[in-house]
Order: C-alpha cells, then structure tokens, then sequence
C-alpha cells in the first residue's frame, strides 16, 4: 500500500486538489475533518476547561478558540498538546484499515505534516502550491480575516520555500479548474504505477 500525503499552506488550494484526488479513487484520512470531530466529542471535556471562554452551550465556538489560540503561543501549545494524540490516534486507525482492505494507496491530508514530522511515514509527499499575493487575497478578501490573524497563521506555519525543499512533488492550484483536474489526473496515474513491498507502517514510533 502507497502512503500518500498531502500538504499545503493555508488557502494554498490543498482541499481541491484532495477532491480532485479522492474522485479518482484515493481513500483519504482528513486531519481537519478528524480536529472538527473531535473538538465537540473526545476533547470537548479539555478545550472546555481549558478555554471556557471559547464554549457556547455544549458546542466549541471554533472561531472564539481560534482567536484566542493564534494570539497566545502557549494557548496553541495547550491545544495542540490536547488534540494531537487523539488526531495520531486516528490517523493510525485509518492506515490500518485502509491496508487490512487491501486498498492500493491512502492519502493523508495533513495541514503540518511537516511541522508535525508526519512526512516520515509517507512514500510521497505532494504540496498544493500558491503564489503568496492569491493566498492573502483568498484569506483576506474572500475569507474575510484580518490582516492580524491572517498574518498569525501564516507565522505559525513552516514557510512555503522549506515546504518545497522538503515536498516531492508540487502542485500549483491557482491554475483554472480544467487544468487542476488534468495534474490531478496525471498525478494519480504516476503513482499507481509506483510498486512497494512495505506494509502497514505504524505512526507510533
């Protein structure tokens, strides 16, 4: 089984190109999807005492707790130390099965694979690429964050240029659709015909 992952900056255009990928036929474990869960479920319990201020009722406002998070270094490092077992937890979780299926490849969308060194279990790492001046204007003007918090974010994140140092192959989504698809297309097809002896690889060493 061929362990893929994906990674990108923020609004770099990676949940497309995940789309794009996923429609031809690549089970894929989403790291977003898995915090998203886990925030009002498992870890519900930690933020809440943790960041009381960032619960409405019995939900985790989102946007309360990332504001105050990407404003405090030690308030992300809280959370990160919350959530970051459990996301493993799952991740590992979602190899296995996908290898006991016997599916050819996973893909694993991971915002930091490379901040959390999660690259390391990967036969391929594909980054979604973006020039700088259309991701602020896809934050700013289209997401309509602040140029404080977009400037926080991306502070918080590994910087494009090592991200590309470190990736095997870039994709750039600031492309139209139809070409998108085309890389999208041709990508899949490369790696299939890619053949590996591992196993499942276990994310807990």
């Amino acid at each position: 089984m061929i362990i893929i992952g994906i990674t990108g900056s923020i609004a770099s255009g990676k949940s497309s190109l995940v789309c794009l990928l996923k429609r031809r036929g690549i089970v894929v474990f989403d790291a977003d999807k898995s915090v998203h869960h886990l925030i009002n479920n498992e870890a519900f319990a930690l933020i809440a005492n943790s960041f009381p201020s960032a619960i409405d009722g019995s939900k985790v406002n989102r946007k309360k707790l990332g504001e105050i998070v990407f404003a405090d270094e030690k308030s992300l490092e809280i959370l990160e130390n919350i959530l970051h077992p459990l996301v493993r937890k799952e991740l590992h979780h979602a190899i296995k099965q996908a290898y006991l299926r016997r599916h050819d490849m996973i893909l694993l969308d991971i915002p930091l694979l490379f901040e959390n060194h999660l690259h390391r279990f990967c036969h391929h790492v594909i980054l979604a690429d973006i020039l700088p001046y259309l991701q602020k204007r896809r934050l700013i003007k289209i997401r309509k964050l602040s140029v404080e918090i977009y400037q926080a974010i991306i502070d918080k994140q590994m910087k494009l240029s090592d991200k590309r140092k470190l990736a095997d192959k870039r994709i750039f989504m600031n492309l139209e659709y139809g070409k998108n698809k085309r890389q999208a297309i041709a990508l899949r097809q490369k790696i299939a015909k890619a053949r590996y002896k591992t196993g499942f690889r276990s994310i807990y060493h």
